[in-house]
């Protein structure tokens, strides 16, 4: 007899494909013309290309994720020195990732895509040893290549898109389909994973995760051609071109503000999704009905990975119809809602708590394709992968400061905290669609 949440899977599974047939489909003859003229051969041979690097690279990444924890603590770790090693990888990701930011706008993307996947995959062969200050030095790499992962990967992309003079209206489907996409990888990691640990242990998907990047590091530096943010047109001795890291971002949120506020919502949004990974699994272990707290996180976390989909394609409907603008107004309203009402309802019914989180995973899902696209729009290309990773900064900080403050909080007001950050996430870019459209219309006039 099929439990609960494997019929919650199933559902959210059939939803999730009954939307993406739905969005093949154009309404009418113009909507196809509109969009799908626009597909080039030429575009089609460089998105499967690009995305075939994301998703090796996420695949890699989800693998690691969800039995980290547990291979720490086969090792004899306390959840304090545990706890540690977290604290490292973000405080690793706050502090380097500016730097490797500006130097990947300076020297190439595709030179540090090659490091970040050097990076990794050292940091992913440290969790071989058993010895604690071998798993720091992991952590720092790891940090390291995950600022690299979320910046210079996507700034090749808009970089060499923009370069080949493809239509900009395409970059919303690049997004779309990087996050329909890196929802099923995680689905699909994380069944691999426990295959992994169930015939080798749990270091297993950590040496396995080496072969995704190996694969993709082949394919970039077999088929990428280099871009940075430096202009080919700019003169060399332009003044502008030396100008510090520091100096060119003052400038940059001196002259577009709203680009700041940008920048302070995707951080708040991100702040509170990271620290969602850690309160979700013990919520629903202490409301949950099953005798002895024996959840199954394999398919809950499926399923969430199920719904980002679903939000993904979601955001293919909305944005193929109205501007896409709106879309973070739907996202951050609905993201602070479903946090707050998880806080409130915590301690009522476990299937309820679940529905409101996979509400929030559905705003994820909309979250990357969304702002992925605003900022291949509104961030110049000198310091794209700087910008990207600065964004990085707060989020990190703001994770950082709550991991110190778990056993003082209580699962409930740390709901309530990450319902208020989306809500600032909504005053944030509030400020910032209403200063762009002041700069828009002044521009115009």
């Amino acid at each position: 007899m099929l439990d609960s949440y494997t019929i919650i899977f199933a559902a959210c599974g059939a939803l999730t494909v009954a939307l993406y047939y739905a969005t093949q489909v154009p309404k009418t003859s113009s909507d196809a013309s509109s969009l799908d003229s626009k597909r080039t051969p030429e575009f089609d041979t460089f998105q499967r290309t690009w995305l075939g690097v994301y998703l090796l690279a996420m695949f890699s990444d989800w693998l690691q994720g969800p039995y980290a924890y547990a291979l720490h603590s086969s090792l004899g770790f306390t959840s304090s020195q545990i706890a540690i090693l977290s604290l490292v990888g973000f405080g690793s990701s706050m502090i380097f990732g500016t730097f490797v930011g500006s130097i990947s706008d300076s020297i190439g993307r595709k030179k540090m895509s090659l490091v970040f996947v050097l990076l990794y995959t050292l940091a992913a062969l440290t969790k071989l040893s058993s010895a604690y200050s071998i798993l720091c030095i992991g952590r720092v790499l790891s940090g390291m290549a995950t600022s690299l992962l979320i910046s210079v990967l996507e700034a090749w992309m808009v970089c060499a898109h923009n370069k080949r003079k493809f239509p900009a209206e395409l970059i919303s489907d690049t997004f779309s389909k990087a996050t329909a996409g890196n929802g099923l990888c995680a689905v699909f990691a994380g069944l691999v994973a426990d295959q992994l640990c169930a015939y080798w242990g749990f270091a297993a998907p950590f040496v396995f995760a080496c072969v995704p990047l190996v694969i993709l590091g082949v394919i970039v530096h077999l088929y990428w051609d280099e871009n940075t943010g430096v202009d080919s047109n700019t003169p060399e001795n332009d003044p502008t071109a030396r100008k510090s890291i520091i100096q060119q971002l003052l400038e940059i949120f001196q002259t577009t503000p709203h680009i700041l506020a940008l920048g302070l919502a995707q951080s708040l949004f991100e702040g509170a999704m990271y620290t969602f990974v850690f309160l979700w699994s013990p919520t629903l272990s202490d409301v949950t009905t099953l005798p002895g707290k024996d959840l199954p996180y394999g398919r809950i976390f499926a399923t969430f990975m199920v719904m980002i989909s679903f939000g993904s394609y979601l955001f293919g409907y909305i944005v193929r119809n109205f501007d896409i603008l709106i879309i973070p107004f739907i996202i951050h309203a609905l993201a602070g809602f479903s946090m707050v009402l998880a806080s409130w309802l915590a301690h009522t019914n476990e299937f309820i708590v679940l529905a409101f989180f996979l509400l929030f995973e559905m705003t994820c899902g909309m979250f990357w394709p969304t702002y992925g696209t605003l900022r291949s729009a509104h961030i110049q290309e000198a310091q794209r992968a700087t910008v990207s990773t600065i964004f990085r900064i707060p989020l990190n900080l703001f994770v950082v400061v709550l991991l110190f403050q778990t056993d003082k909080l209580s699962s409930q007001t740390m709901f309530i905290i990450c319902g208020c950050a989306h809500f600032g996430s909504l005053l944030c870019y509030s400020l910032f669609y209403f200063k762009s459209q002041q700069a828009k219309s002044a521009k115009t006039d």
